[in-house]
């Protein structure tokens, strides 16, 4: 599901030829599926919640499964959108209910190691799964114009592994903590907003996703534009940074079990942080690696073990609500600080970004530390 959201990214330059989109429908489909998640989240958290993990899991990745058949035939753009959507839709659901069904099967002394794992799985995501659609796009002189297309058999072939160890996998009972939030007429995603920690630990989520996502985003621009590494020689870092940071999130998430989550994600904040002012003074590409790799490495596990500590901000039949919450804070970051990262950008150099990205991840490390508490 993560590689569904991000494999337009490598289609991009085969669908604009083939089907004849102009950029702002290339846009479109790009962010479709991120978008139409994080609503999924935010609307269906409750449901998982409801009808436990394992129903909603099971539900959707067959629905996800289904959808994903919709690549094959989809022709127009407004037929591809809509199966972008409706992917992107389900897969906010199915998201929610892994984070949240991890956190009620690993005990929070191990949920740091278990969360890493979840992280390593979504950004392994990019590094392997977009060669994989690269090469079989590129596999038109047997298979034709809809080679482009292959990627997403491998899709539902995955979907449905995935479902078959999921339905042997859960259990089938569901033990749950009573709820703690007082019912009442008023959303459950309001009334779980309101609980003490919680809108300052999303906050901080929206802060630092949006600071770090903008800071990747016109990366390779500046390194282009710079000479630091031209844009066709970029692959192989992207491949690399991502291998790295998925190995590194699976690594370091028991430490952040060792040290506690809260002190993990204070402190791997504030690196990333000082990773980000160095980085403002790069000149050559090999300081440039030395500061990179580890500022990937630890914004990884750093967003591993904040995912560990915000699950236990709530009992676990709320779980599902807050997976949600987080998602759609994670989409409200990455969907606004680029824009007024743009605006930066216009009226000076990458340099400039990286010290307001800085800042934010500065902002986002404040939240942690005055607001947050690690309850174990």
């Amino acid at each position: 599901m993560s590689l569904n959201a991000n494999v337009f990214a490598a289609l991009n330059p085969y669908v604009r030829d083939l089907l004849s989109f102009d950029g702002h429908q290339l846009g479109q489909l790009v962010s479709g599926a991120g978008l139409a998640s994080a609503v999924g989240a935010l609307v269906l958290g409750p449901l998982v919640d409801r009808l436990g993990r394992r129903q909603t899991l099971l539900w959707g990745t067959t629905v996800f499964l289904l959808a994903s058949a919709g690549y094959l035939w989809a022709a127009g753009f407004w037929s591809l959108l809509g199966v972008r959507l409706a992917t992107g839709f389900v897969s906010g659901l199915v998201l929610t209910s892994a984070s949240s069904a991890v956190a009620d099967l690993v005990g929070y002394e191990n949920r740091g190691r278990a969360m890493g794992i979840v992280t390593a799985a979504i950004l392994l995501a990019v590094p392997v799964g977009m060669p994989v659609a690269i090469a079989l796009a590129e596999c038109d002189e047997w298979f034709g114009a809809d080679a482009w297309r292959g990627v997403f058999v491998v899709q539902m072939l995955a979907a449905a592994i995935t479902l078959a160890v999921l339905w042997r996998a859960l259990p089938r009972s569901e033990v749950r903590a009573p709820a703690q939030v007082r019912p009442g007429r008023a959303p459950a995603q309001f009334r779980v907003l309101v609980l003490p920690m919680v809108a300052p630990a999303l906050l901080s989520v929206a802060l630092y996703s949006g600071a770090f996502f903008a800071t990747i985003q016109f990366l390779p621009d500046w390194l282009d534009r710079s000479g630091l590494l031209p844009k066709g020689d970029q692959a192989l870092m992207w491949v690399v940074l991502g291998v790295v940071s998925a190995a590194g999130s699976a690594a370091l998430g028991g430490v952040a079990d060792k040290l506690g989550k809260r002190n993990f994600v204070l402190w791997s904040t504030g690196l990333v942080a000082i990773g980000f002012l160095a980085l403002a003074q790069v000149h050559s590409i090999w300081p440039l690696v030395v500061v990179g790799i580890p500022v990937g490495v630890l914004s990884a596990s750093r967003g591993a073990a904040l995912l560990a500590l915000v699950s236990d901000l709530v009992p676990s039949s709320d779980r599902g609500t807050l997976m949600g919450l987080r998602a759609a804070a994670v989409n409200l970051g990455t969907g606004t600080v680029p824009v007024a990262a743009g605006y930066l950008m216009d009226f000076g150099e990458f340099a400039a970004w990286l010290y307001a990205a800085a800042l934010l991840v500065a902002l986002a490390w404040l939240l942690v530390l005055v607001w947050l508490k690690d309850a174990r």
